[in-house]
């Protein structure tokens, strides 16, 4: 698979049109297994084949029942800088229900290895708005984080994917379904909670420490090029959207026949515009409206006749030429977005 990726990356070298890469980010699955040698041969290819910025955040997903000190040391040692922590509950019960292979206590375990160690940036995950998650166990996940040296805390709200088998226990009625006001509740808890620890809120499930905001995410959201290569891997450029096909098996025939492993979507301005007010709206940043000038003026006109009313029903607020989702609406953010959207 290794060589595969690298094989693809020869390929496709020219996607980014020749711009530095400012971060690299081993996600997907769980690349904490891959052994780090391996991953130091992917990151050697990627010096020599691209051009490399010296303070590059290379990041690496991990589950807690991956991490030790020695692991942590290789993957140090092999290049990795940032380290994302999949601790999504420190609670067994919850864990269970989210079907986790991971314990609580391997997540303490792990925060305690990561504590102590010498890894540069880290950021962990959790997950609220389920049933189970009660205010009491929803500010100890908390706790367990702020009180540690973690910078960075992404908190998703749980979604139901259709055909899996949350999604049937729902259906039987053997699992509750997730509760919007719930969600919302708990949304807010987390807000006013990691604000008071000193936690800036840079973006709708992401808080930060004195601007450490995640460089790699932040560039998604700013509209920034990105290349995704891998099963399943999405590429974005402005012009382009891309994505790899998600079979293993496929994949590497594809690529040991020297064929095409990605499907390609060429973006209409009408694409590029809602593009950028849905990634840019999430963010402490908001859109600008000279941006929006460059997509045409059709779309700017069309921007000021559906955020008017939002605008005077305070959901949206304006300040130095630039429009963001106020406060209070945050966790309205997809439908306040889609109101904006060019159809």
């Amino acid at each position: 698979m290794i060589d595969a990726i690298m094989k693809e990356l020869d390929t496709r070298k020219d996607y980014l049109e020749g711009d530095m890469i400012e971060t690299i980010y081993f996600g997907g699955g769980t690349p904490s297994i891959v052994p780090p040698t391996q991953l130091q041969k992917l990151l050697n290819h990627i010096q020599i084949e691209f051009i490399v910025s010296d303070t590059c955040e290379i990041t690496l997903e991990a589950n807690p029942d991956d991490i030790d000190s020695p692991m942590l040391q290789n993957w140090v040692d092999s290049g990795i800088n940032r380290l994302s922590l999949g601790v999504q509950s420190f609670h067994d019960d919850d864990l269970f229900f989210m079907n986790r292979a991971h314990s609580g206590s391997d997540a303490l375990q792990a925060m305690s290895v990561i504590n102590n160690s010498n890894i540069e940036r880290i950021t962990a995950d959790i997950i609220f708005g389920y049933s189970g998650l009660t205010e009491e166990k929803l500010l100890y996940n908390l706790a367990q984080i702020y009180q540690s040296r973690i910078h960075h805390i992404s908190c998703y709200a749980m979604t139901v994917e259709p055909k899996t088998a949350l999604h049937h226990q729902i259906k039987i009625g053997k699992v509750k379904a997730t509760d919007d006001q719930l969600s919302s509740a708990q949304f807010s808890l987390i807000k006013s909670t990691l604000q008071t620890k000193g936690f800036d809120h840079y973006e709708i499930s992401n808080y930060a420490r004195q601007d450490e905001y995640a460089i790699h995410n932040t560039h998604y959201w700013k509209n920034k090029a990105y290349l995704g290569v891998g099963p399943s891997a999405h590429s974005y450029n402005g012009k382009t959207r891309e994505w790899n096909v998600a079979n293993n098996s496929q994949y590497l025939k594809l690529i040991h026949d020297g064929q095409t492993v990605s499907e390609v979507e060429l973006l209409s301005k009408a694409d590029q515009y809602n593009e950028y007010i849905m990634t840019g709206l999430r963010t402490k940043w908001g859109v600008s409206l000279d941006k929006i000038k460059t997509f045409g003026p059709q779309f700017l006109a069309h921007f000021h006749a559906e955020s008017k009313s939002l605008l005077k029903d305070l959901k949206l607020f304006e300040k130095a030429s630039s429009i963001y989702i106020s406060n209070d609406q945050l966790i309205l953010c997809d439908s306040i977005t889609s109101k904006l959207f060019f159809v």
